[in-house]
C-alpha cells in the first residue's frame, strides 16, 4: 500500500509550482511544507489512480497523504475522502473525523469538510459528537461544527440544534468563528429567512460586523428591514 501512495505523491510533484508554493503558505500563514500544486492538477493526478484502486486502497492512501504532514498531500487526501468511491458512512466519519485536530487552516478544515458534511447527513447520531467539539480550544474543530454541518441549513433538515449551537459561539469574537456563524446563516436565510432574522436580532449586541454582515448579506429586502437594532 505504500507503494501506492508514493506513487500518487511522485504524479503529484510533476506540477509542483515553486512560487505557487511561497504565496500559498503565506496566504494559509502554515508552517507546513508546500509545494504549490493547484487543486486543478491534484484532480488532474489523482484521475488515474481512482480508476484503479479499491475503496480500501483510497482510504489507505488517504492516510498515508495525510500523515505526510505536507500541505498538497493533505489536500489531496481530502480530494480522495469525497470521490464517490467512497461510502459516506459511520466507518468513514470513525476513520478520518479526528483529522481535523491536525488542521491548521481554513483550507485543511473546509475541505475535510466536503466529505464529512455527507456523512453527517446520512447518519444524524453523529451530531452528538459535535457537541463534544464545540467545547475545543482549538479554533478549526470549534469551527467545524458549524461549517461540517451547513447541510442542514435548510428547511428540510431540522436545524434547531445548531442554530443554537450558532448562539454560543456569538460571543467567541475569533474572525473564523464570526464568520461561520455568518456563513451558517446566511445559508439558512434562503429557505428560512424569518429564523435568520430572529437570530440576529437575539445575538446583535455580541455579534462581530462580519458575522452580521454575512449573516444578513442575502436577505430578501422585506425580511432585512425588519430588523431592529
Amino acid at each position: 500500500m505504500k507503494s501506492k501512495s508514493k506513487a500518487i505523491i511522485k504524479e503529484l510533484r510533476k506540477y509542483s509550482d515553486p512560487e505557487r508554493a511561497v504565496f500559498e503558505k503565506k496566504y494559509q500563514k502554515s508552517e507546513r511544507k508546500h509545494f504549490g500544486i493547484s487543486h486543478k492538477n491534484i484532480e488532474k493526478s489523482l484521475r488515474s489512480f481512482v480508476k484503479e484502486y479499491s475503496q480500501a486502497d483510497l482510504l489507505n492512501c488517504a492516510q498515508k497523504l495525510w500523515q505526510t504532514d505536507v500541505f498538497d498531500d493533505m489536500v489531496t487526501a481530502t480530494k480522495i475522502l469525497k470521490h464517490k468511491k467512497i461510502t459516506k458512512d459511520k466507518n468513514l466519519w470513525s476513520f478520518c473525523s479526528h483529522w481535523i485536530k491536525d488542521c491548521d487552516g481554513w483550507a485543511l478544515a473546509d475541505g475535510l469538510s466536503m466529505s464529512l458534511r455527507e456523512v453527517l447527513v446520512n447518519d444524524p447520531s453523529l451530531l452528538d459528537e459535535l457537541d463534544l467539539w464545540k467545547e475545543s480550544e482549538h479554533l478549526w474543530t470549534k469551527r467545524a461544527v458549524l461549517v461540517f454541518t451547513l447541510p442542514y441549513a435548510t428547511k428540510k433538515l431540522p436545524h434547531k440544534r445548531m442554530i443554537a449551537w450558532a448562539g454560543e459561539y456569538a460571543t467567541d469574537g475569533r474572525w473564523f468563528i464570526q464568520k461561520a456563524i455568518g456563513w451558517w446563516m446566511r445559508t439558512l436565510s434562503a429557505d428560512s429567512p424569518g429564523e435568520v432574522v430572529e437570530f440576529v436580532q437575539k445575538y446583535w449586541q455580541d455579534l462581530k460586523p462580519v458575522a452580521k454582515k454575512e449573516s444578513t448579506r442575502k436577505l430578501p429586502e422585506e425580511w432585512f428591514k425588519k430588523i431592529t437594532q
